[in-house]
């Protein structure tokens, strides 16, 4: 078989050589475009991330800590119609006691 393919090729030599001519490399389209998702998405798409990010982070500190108050947003409702004044950062770094806030 390997003779076989040997023979054609040889036979038909001349026909097969290229000719001279301008071929479009259709695959250069899309690889710029990779590049230019690829750019998108390292530089401008990562810094609104990392923006976002930096701008989140502060929330949720501020998230953990009423979490470990759960009744802060009912103190701070019951100041500010009492018209007490006490800022919200004493309350959410108050420590939480549990048997304050039971019925007796």
């Amino acid at each position: 078989m390997l003779v076989h393919s040997l023979a054609a090729f040889w036979l038909y030599i001349d026909k097969l050589g290229g000719e001279a001519k301008i071929s479009i490399d259709t695959d250069w389209f899309y690889r710029t475009f990779g590049r230019a998702t690829l750019w998108f998405c390292d530089r401008p798409l990562n810094a609104i991330r990392s923006m976002g990010q930096s701008i989140l982070s502060k929330e949720v500190v501020f998230a953990g800590k009423i979490s470990k108050h759960p009744y802060v947003f009912l103190e701070m409702f019951r100041n500010s119609i009492q018209g007490k004044k006490v800022t919200y950062k004493e309350l959410i770094d108050r420590p939480y006691n549990e048997n304050f806030y039971r019925v007796r």
